[in-house]
């Protein structure tokens, strides 16, 4: 977080306020605070028969406490886009956009090791080094596909190259990518509005009703994308989870919105653009790269990622500050078996020698 983001939304306070008034009644605002841990707690504040201006005063006030006002209006504005946009000119205003928070930290990659082949190859498309400008990582399940595209995230933000995360893994995705629209927002909540002024002019059309949900609407949040990755320049979108997209009935006209804006964009549009999609090799997934599509010549393949080797799972072990031995056979033999696996492995053991037992 911007170290004065907090200030920013304190000087806002009266907006807020105003947004939760018409984004909500009593009922509603309750059962929105039941459904998100973060704001729970004011459930016990409420107190029979609050009055809505009273419980908007406490969710400021647990705001101001927690510094929650960033997930505060987020989450209003996947429940009530039409209101949100009614006061973000007010919440808002003239100021220039805020920097969005990191994609990833570097608390999600603890004792980060290897993959050092895959990362050169990836920061060589991003230079233009390679003509190519979308890696597929097609593998299989615990084979460390999401933590590389976390590293590769991660290092982005290091070097300040616009990087979005989109994840079809409801268990790690926060809102899940429902819709065209729902994908879009995630673009402009990674790379900040500051980087997306196309995306939130097409958003606020959309809400407001001067553009129609459904193609229409999805063809115009799509040309402002690709607007938008074209006037950034570098910049890297991440596809997690891919092969749960292309399963799924409800999720196949994200499917087509991806391929129409992002993936065939890449061709003539967006020459600077990487796009790393990742996913588990099922049919589906490969028939969707099969018979190669218009943009499949700009496809570089990295189907499989080889276990860590012992050198690596000790290093990895090293890093997280655990005692293990080459002779540590029996961890060893566990944590070859897939990444996943070995830190599994290593999160037992970091438990087991805290407590002091081996």
């Amino acid at each position: 977080m911007p170290a004065d983001e907090h200030s920013f939304f304190l000087e806002r306070v009266a907006a807020i306020r105003a947004l939760i008034l018409d984004a909500f009644s009593p009922r509603t605002l309750r059962q929105f605070c039941q459904d998100r841990p973060d704001f729970r707690p004011l459930l016990d504040e409420f107190g029979e028969g609050a009055g809505l201006a009273d419980m908007a005063e406490a969710v400021i006030t647990h705001c101001e406490k927690k510094v929650l006002f960033r997930a505060l209006l987020a989450e209003i504005e996947r429940v009530n886009p039409r209101q949100f946009e009614r006061h973000r000119p007010a919440i808002y205003g003239g100021a220039a956009a805020l920097c969005p928070e990191p994609v990833v930290s570097l608390a999600a990659l603890p004792g980060w090791v290897d993959r050092e082949g895959e990362m050169d190859l990836f920061w060589q498309m991003l230079a233009g080094e390679r003509p190519q400008r979308l890696l597929r990582v097609l593998d299989g399940g615990e084979r460390g596909k999401t933590w590389l595209l976390w590293r590769m995230a991660y290092e982005c933000g290091q070097q300040g190259v616009p990087v979005a995360l989109l994840d079809f893994d409801e268990s790690r995705a926060n809102p899940p990518l429902t819709d065209v629209r729902s994908v879009a927002r995630q673009v402009r909540r990674c790379l900040g509005e500051r980087c997306t002024p196309a995306l939130c002019a097409a958003e606020k059309e959309i809400a407001g009703g001067r553009l129609p949900s459904g193609p229409d609407g999805d063809a115009a949040l799509g040309r402002a994308l690709v607007a938008d990755l074209a006037a950034l320049g570098r910049a890297v979108v991440l596809v997690d989870t891919f092969e749960r997209a292309v399963q799924r009935p409800d999720l196949q006209a994200i499917c087509g919105w991806l391929e129409r804006w992002l993936f065939d964009a890449l061709r003539y549009d967006l020459p600077q653009t990487l796009v790393v999609v990742a996913g588990r090799p099922e049919p589906e997934c490969r028939r969707f790269f099969q018979p190669p599509p218009p943009w499949g010549f700009l496809v570089v393949a990295l189907d499989r990622l080889a276990p860590f080797s012992d050198k690596e799972i000790l290093e990895h072990c090293r890093l997280r500050g655990l005692n293990v031995t080459p002779a540590d056979t029996a961890f060893l033999q566990i944590a070859r078996l897939s990444p996943a696996r070995m830190a599994q492995a290593a999160d037992w053991l970091e438990q087991a020698q805290r407590g002091g037992a081996r």
